[in-house]
């Protein structure tokens, strides 16, 4: 039996044969890898397997955050330098503004990254907003971001934010407080189909039962009989829609079946979750590649991030590379806040070691009440035309 995890394994054994390989060579004759960091051992093979010396890879040390999935940054940089007759290095940035970027910067002796500088500094009016705001409760601090999201909406309508959690647990209190507002948002972790596939998972969600939710092999049995029910056939997006419901119903309960149908969304047109304006709820991990005009990073805390669980030097250097992957998906200003106290077991947390090098970032704003100050001196005109 070879499964899904073995694909590359196999491909690489096939490649084996000179034939074979020679045969792939001149199909594909160059090959372009973006986001090289991320490659594991294996993948960077196959690359090469494919297309020899005929690469060009592109990607940012400083955005290595998947080594849990066995992305190995240093390895591949090391053995895909050994024989490269040509490295650019693109340290202009056309999209981010200088807040951002000297954020970006701040965080390079854990990073390892290289100076950034805005390629139009002039363009970005004031320079735009990096910044920082402790709470006493996690409440409070909902309610706060909450309020500065829509002060932003209202002036720049057209603007895109995304509030970034290093855990999808850690943001629960700003979508609280989001539907208490009822206030729209795209929660990433929720689905966005097709038409006819958003109701039939929506059908199937009204005919789920307690019995049917039991056994997670008799539930996914069930999801695939009930879409082929109502469809006919199971295409490959098919199987990834029936693959999405049943993970969101393994990690629910039988009484929550009516709030995962809450989170089946139809797309209209070619719209898609990444494209939406307004607000927008997800992960450091999920975010990457995205882009944002604004960005609020929910729990810059001692065992958020960095996580609770990176104790070498090694990992910690990791946690702040999502840090850097977080701050630098906005494009005009970012917001990091924290608060003190664990709602949930009531015990008392720190910010983030990682706040002091954000502190040294030129023109950082301490405080709420300094961030209120920026927002109400700001050009929002200027601003909702970047």
């Amino acid at each position: 039996m070879i499964t899904y995890d073995d694909q590359i394994r196999t491909a690489l054994w096939i490649l084996q044969n000179k034939n074979v390989a020679k045969l792939y060579r001149n199909h594909f004759f160059a090959a372009l890898v973006d986001e090289f960091q991320d490659l594991t051992h294996q993948q960077l093979r196959l690359v090469q397997a494919l297309c020899k010396d005929r690469v060009t890879f592109a990607g940012d040390l400083a955005q290595g955050i998947y080594s849990f999935a066995g992305g190995d940054a240093r390895f591949v940089f090391h053995e895909i330098t050994k024989n490269t007759e040509k490295q650019v290095k693109l340290l202009k940035s056309f999209r981010s503004s200088p807040a951002i970027l000297d954020a970006v910067n701040s965080l390079s002796p854990r990073t390892g990254s290289e100076h950034l500088s805005a390629a139009f500094p002039e363009h970005w009016g004031n320079g735009g907003l990096s910044s920082y705001a402790s709470f006493n409760r996690e409440d409070a601090e909902a309610e706060w971001v909450v309020r500065m999201c829509q002060l932003i909406l209202e002036r720049c309508p057209e603007h895109r934010i995304g509030i970034i959690s290093r855990t999808a647990f850690r943001a629960e209190s700003v979508k609280s407080t989001l539907k208490s507002h009822n206030i729209s948002y795209a929660d990433w972790g929720n689905g966005l189909f097709r038409p006819e596939t958003a109701k039939i998972l929506r059908n199937i969600c009204d005919e789920l039962s307690v019995e049917s939710c039991k056994e997670p092999e008799e539930l996914m049995s069930f999801i695939k009989k009930r879409y082929t029910a109502f469809h006919g056939n199971l295409s490959e997006e098919h199987e990834d829609a029936c693959g999405w419901l049943f993970d969101r119903l393994a990690q629910s309960d039988a009484s929550s079946i009516a709030e995962v149908k809450r989170c089946i969304n139809a797309k209209k047109g070619n719209k898609t979750i990444a494209t939406r304006k307004g607000i927008h709820c997800l992960t450091g991990h999920a975010g990457k590649g995205q882009q944002f005009d604004w960005v609020f990073i929910v729990g810059l805390e001692e065992g958020t991030i960095p996580f609770y669980k990176a104790k070498s030097e090694e990992a910690i250097d990791e946690e702040a590379r999502v840090l850097s992957v977080m701050i630098s998906r906005a494009r005009i200003g970012y917001v990091a806040t924290s608060s003190s106290t664990n709602p949930r077991f009531w015990y008392s947390r720190n910010a983030s070691s990682f706040l002091r090098y954000l502190q040294h970032a030129p023109n950082f704003l301490f405080g709420k009440d300094q961030i209120e100050l920026w927002c109400a001196e700001a050009d929002w005109t200027a601003l909702s035309q970047m």
